[in-house]
């Protein structure tokens, strides 16, 4: 069952980068590559957005502002993994929209926002390993 739940999970996250790097394509497509910065914040409210609501769904109670160091970590580091994320996928679209030469979509392109969304996740999931790896050590002691 957490297998399948992980599943869900991640393929709800491509989903989320797919949706993000199609319409990041097209604002930047009609309103020129300097909007992006707009759809990299909208973007990572809607991704922060998304999962207070999912927390509150399944239960979680949330209190804005955090009252727990655990609350703390879970709230603002959906909040690094929306910011980062988009923020990778963004310049992925940026870059991939320069090289293209008749300013279409591709398969490929949607591919290298959904893995650079990946990235800027697995970026912002290095630095709380680290964090909780000092907690660690300081707790040995």
């Amino acid at each position: 069952m957490l297998l399948l739940s992980f599943l869900l999970g991640f393929v709800a996250l491509a989903l989320f980068a797919w949706g993000f790097v199609a319409v990041a394509w097209r604002v930047a497509a009609q309103y020129g590559r300097r909007s992006l910065w707009l759809v990299w914040l909208i973007g990572a409210a809607a991704f922060w957005l998304l999962n207070l609501l999912r927390l509150r769904l399944q239960g979680m109670p949330v209190h804005l502002p955090p009252t727990t160091d655990l609350e703390r970590v879970t709230i603002y580091g959906m909040l690094g993994y929306g910011a980062l994320g988009c923020a990778l996928a963004a310049l992925s679209v940026r870059r991939r929209q320069r090289r293209s030469v008749d300013g279409r979509l591709t398969r490929g392109a949607v591919a290298a926002g959904i893995g650079a969304f990946f990235a800027g996740m697995f970026i912002v999931l290095v630095f709380v390993a680290l964090g909780d790896t000092g907690l660690f050590s300081r707790l040995k002691r």
